[in-house]
């Protein structure tokens, strides 16, 4: 349990949190929410379940983990509809997941093994608990052709208090 200015309690949980935002974090309070999902999430593989539960919460579709072993570092698969409702404008997207300490850092090879099994009709999206290498970010925004969306750790923590799942 973490308690955050008196206001209200972050719990790490496995479904979906209270209705209402906690906004206003600071640093510290990021950081310490970070170490809880590091800690929470015992093994990649729960990293990786937790994650299915955020990406449907973020509006994706179709969400699925892979099998642990042999998946070529695929950790899950989703797809975010097409605005006509058929097949011909929907995105889908390859994640790879990295359950690392949140000082550890995510390096260039790891960024460019997710860029290598992409294909022309699929993006890719790193979800990490650590940081990517400033080589990582330089090496993503040099080839728009076959985007890749990087999340570290705090954009992480962010993007589950907004979607409200992990913490109540």
């Amino acid at each position: 349990m973490y308690r955050m200015r008196g206001r209200a309690t972050l719990a790490l949980v496995t479904g979906l949190a209270a209705p209402f935002p906690i906004v206003d974090l600071t640093e510290a309070e990021q950081r310490e929410c970070l170490r809880t999902l590091y800690e929470a999430c015992r093994s990649g593989r729960e990293f990786e379940l937790f994650l299915k539960l955020l990406l449907s919460a973020m509006s994706l579709e179709d969400v699925s983990v892979t099998r642990y072993s042999g998946d070529k570092g695929i950790d899950l698969t989703a797809r975010r509809g097409g605005l006509t409702g058929d097949r011909f404008d929907e995105v889908h997207y390859i994640v790879q997941a990295k359950r690392l300490a949140p000082d550890r850092t995510v390096p260039i090879e790891s960024v460019r093994a997710l860029r290598g099994v992409l294909t022309h009709v699929s993006r890719g999206m790193f979800i990490t608990t650590g940081h990517f290498s400033d080589g990582a970010e330089k090496f993503v925004a040099e080839d728009p052709s076959r985007p890749i969306v990087l999340i570290d750790g705090l954009s992480l923590i962010s993007t589950c208090i907004q979607r409200g799942v992990g913490f109540s």
